[in-house]
């Protein structure tokens, strides 16, 4: 910001504030005979113009804090390579999360434990009706992306709307890939996939009497307060 002072007879003083001499974007005119005001006023001045500069930075900070559900795997790809690069450990889990639960945390907890990144793939909503039925998913994909990609202990989330991870595996290529539920790992599509290129694949089991199902029925009908294991 450029602060420009000139003097007049009768000491009269002409003050502007711009870019440059050429192109001001705010005139102040004050016409005072008396040092010690203008110089109050040229101090106000600078700094209204500090505390207006932090504002903007502190606004920049916290746009970059909302998550971005545009992103794609091929962009958390390129985010995640410098810090591979430096010995950190890449995890992966994907699901549903339709309508977020104490079970979907802990999991999501559990699987942070593995490594030092964690990247979530979101299941796209074409692939919830396939997995749990046309009445699912009761939140929409942005909507759950926006909500895991929230959590402090996911650093990344992604829609994906293959039947399985496969395809990002083959991209995002996890030191470990997590599952949850009560499978085997070798029965698991993916784990050709990871294990090919070294990574392990890991079953986290999920928490008991906790799941979306379960949710909707105690909302809908009153039940369901014990059991459910699905997600």
């Amino acid at each position: 910001m450029f602060f420009y002072l000139s003097t007049f007879p009768c000491r009269n003083r002409l003050f502007f504030i711009g870019n440059n001499p050429a192109n001001f974007n705010f005139i102040l005119l004050a016409l005072v005979k008396n040092e010690v005001i203008l110089n109050r006023i040229l101090n106000i001045k600078i700094i209204f113009i500090y505390f207006i500069d932090k504002l903007l930075i502190i606004h920049k900070q916290m746009k970059a804090l909302i998550p971005n559900t545009d992103i794609t795997v091929d962009d958390i790809h390129r985010l995640v390579a410098p810090l591979r690069e430096k010995g950190k450990r890449l995890v992966t889990t994907n699901g549903c999360f339709d309508l977020l639960h104490y079970g979907h945390i802990k999991y999501l907890y559990d699987a942070a434990m593995l490594g030092d990144i964690l990247v979530v793939g979101v299941n796209a909503d074409s692939s919830v009706k396939k997995l749990k039925g046309e009445k699912r998913p009761v939140q929409n994909q942005r909507d759950r992306l926006f909500i895991i990609s929230s959590l402090k202990v996911v650093d990344y989330a992604f829609i994906f709307y293959e039947d399985n991870p496969c395809f990002f595996l083959e991209i995002l290529r996890p030191d470990v890939h997590v599952k949850g539920g009560d499978y085997r790992v070798e029965d698991l599509p993916e784990t050709e996939v990871v294990e090919k290129y070294g990574g392990r694949v890991r079953i986290v089991p999920f928490t008991q009497g906790y799941s979306t199902s379960l949710l909707i029925d105690r909302v809908l009908y009153g039940r369901g307060i014990e059991g459910g294991e699905k997600n």
